[in-house]
This record gives C-alpha cells, sequence and structure tokens, in this order.
C-alpha cells in the first residue's frame, strides 16, 4: 500500500501543479487581446491521445505549449529555472512579444 499512498501524492502534486501554472498563465495574460490560453486539452487522432496542459497562441499563429511534467518532473537546477521564469514572468515576456 506504500506504493499507491506514493502514487496518490505524486498524482496530487500534478493536479496542484498544474492549477499553480494556470493560475500565473491567467494572471500574466490577463486582459491581453494579442493571445488566447487554453488549458487541459485532448486530441485523440487514430487511437493516439495527446495532452496539452498549456496552450498559448498569438495573434502571428505563433503557438507555445507548457507541458506541466517536464517543469516538474525533473529536478534538474534547468527545469527549476524555467518554472521560476514562469512565475516571474520573464520567460511569458518573451512569448507575449
Amino acid at each position: 500500500m506504500k506504493w499507491l499512498r506514493e502514487e496518490l501524492s505524486r498524482f496530487r502534486k500534478g493536479i496542484q501543479g498544474e492549477k499553480d501554472s494556470a493560475y500565473y498563465l491567467d494572471q500574466y495574460f490577463k486582459g491581453g487581446q494579442n493571445h488566447v490560453l487554453l488549458h487541459d486539452l485532448r486530441f485523440v487522432v487514430d487511437g493516439d491521445v495527446v495532452q496539452i496542459d498549456h496552450l498559448i497562441i498569438n495573434r502571428g499563429f505563433g503557438c507555445y505549449l507548457i507541458d506541466e511534467e517536464l517543469l516538474w518532473k525533473s529536478h534538474d537546477q534547468r527545469s527549476r529555472r524555467v518554472h521560476r521564469r514562469i512565475r516571474r514572468g520573464s520567460l511569458l515576456d518573451s512569448i507575449a512579444d
């Protein structure tokens, strides 16, 4: 049962991470007229499934995908820096230009 508790804990942390990132992204792009921000998309094509955590589309049809698992699963310095940049908005500033 220990593995089940650990798996449930990871699952809950993943859900909270997605909610936190959605909140930061929503706050950053709130009121903007040049971007569309979509969360939790799921596409099925010929039986293959693709799940997208966050999708940002700008007026010039530039698309930016943000995958929570890549941000949270790896604990190396680079992924922590990327997530901090999202929270501070510096990564988003480059998308918003």
